[in-house]
């Protein structure tokens, strides 16, 4: 016992120097210091992943755990704890625990009540009711993350959390957290995609409108950048591989990119990604929305080639981002390249060459796949053919 509390204390220490801490109100009004830093979470007892790490089976969701998307997420009523586990269609002959269970009228959900005083409050006198109103949406935003949960949230509440995202009469902060609800919905959950692209088509528009107006705005406070990164971040869950991008939505996000934000230049990627990725019939579909192709498609190379070369881009990142320069290569090819893109090409297929030669690692064939996809393109798409067939017969010999 006296070794744990000297390692405990000595990792809070230390987390003291480096880590963000934050005190967390427990349901019996008592106050905790969580200590929180990239991967653990510390409070004076123990230590625990800052990320939820989920399994078949219900555990509890500690205090500051991030919830990825797509699990299931109940309140344990014997225990009054959150708790969560992988979503799971199939019985799993798990012992039932009695949990908080929805109302068998269509109409309503297990929320139903806490959205109606929402609705209320907002209804009633939204300036002196705020706090109350983000207190409430802050209490049900766990349960957005679940499977189960978010499709219910979706298909009740779509149209009171759709007013609150895109009303510009209403508080930045409010618009926030319910677009960050409409997006924890989301993620991860097709059924909630499909269901709000089909009931609500023109939403993806309103979103747009609503980013058209942000980046229009000459002094836009932190929070309206805030408010624009949530945007496009729902665009981007909402955006299938087949969308058909007007001029208006390619213009809008042109405008998005010039904002100089990193995190808001990844997120018009991501986007525009989806554009080029899914071959576009050359230039006939640009023509169609009134663009001229090739220089569309060279403004949009130049933005990958920037910022892909950006080290702290992640890898995911630099697949997607990478994969659709490809293939704006192939489709364009009078698209031109820039000499530190090809410099900096050239250091990733060294680098991934020899990953792939030393066979230390256990293989990943998705990685491996795309590492060769990058080595080959060096010469093949993003220089002279040429060089490509002679180094292999070098290698050959």
């Amino acid at each position: 016992m006296r070794l744990r509390s000297a390692l405990l204390i000595g990792i809070l220490a230390g987390l003291a120097l480096s880590t963000t801490t934050l005190s967390k109100q427990e349901d019996d009004g008592e106050s905790i210091q969580l200590h929180i830093d990239d991967d653990l979470i510390c409070n004076d007892i123990e230590c625990y992943p800052r990320v939820f790490e989920a399994s078949n089976l219900w555990q509890e969701i500690k205090p500051g755990q991030h919830l990825p998307g797509g699990l299931d997420v109940r309140m344990n009523l014997e225990t009054s704890i959150k708790e969560a586990r992988l979503h799971d269609d199939e019985p799993n002959g798990i012992p039932n625990i009695p949990v908080a269970i929805p109302e068998s009228d269509s109409s309503t959900h297990e929320f139903t009540q806490d959205f109606e005083v929402i609705r209320k409050l907002i209804d009633s006198d939204l300036e002196s009711n705020m706090d109350s109103v983000s207190t409430k949406l802050d209490d049900l935003m766990e349960f957005a993350h679940d499977y189960k949960h978010g499709y219910d949230i979706i298909i009740h509440e779509f149209d009171l959390l759709k007013r609150i995202s895109c009303d510009e009469q209403i508080p930045l902060a409010l618009r926030d957290m319910s677009t960050i609800m409409i997006a924890s919905c989301t993620r991860n959950n097709p059924r909630v995609v499909e269901y709000i692209n089909k009931r609500y088509p023109e939403f993806i528009d309103q979103i747009y409108q609503q980013i058209a107006t942000l980046t229009a705005r000459e002094n836009r406070s932190d929070s309206h950048i805030k408010l624009l990164k949530r945007y496009l971040s729902l665009l981007d869950e909402l955006t299938t591989e087949s969308y058909e991008f007007t001029r208006f939505e390619l213009d809008t996000l042109d405008k998005a990119w010039q904002i100089p934000d990193k995190q808001i230049r990844i997120e018009v990627l991501e986007l525009i990604s989806k554009l080029f990725t899914v071959p576009i019939s050359g230039s006939s579909e640009l023509l169609k929305r009134g663009l001229n192709p090739v220089p569309f498609a060279q403004m949009w190379a130049n933005n990958i080639q920037e910022l892909i070369q950006d080290d702290e881009i992640d890898e995911l990142h630099t697949r997607k981002f990478f994969d659709s320069l490809y293939a704006i290569k192939q489709q364009f090819n009078e698209v031109k390249i820039e000499a530190s893109f090809l410099n900096w090409l050239s250091r990733q297929a060294d680098q991934r060459k020899k990953q792939l030669d030393n066979g230390i690692h256990e293989r990943d064939l998705e990685q491996d796949s795309f590492d060769k996809k990058m080595i080959e393109s060096r010469h093949l798409i993003f220089g002279n053919p040429m060089a490509h067939r002679i180094k292999n017969w070098n290698d050959e010999l």
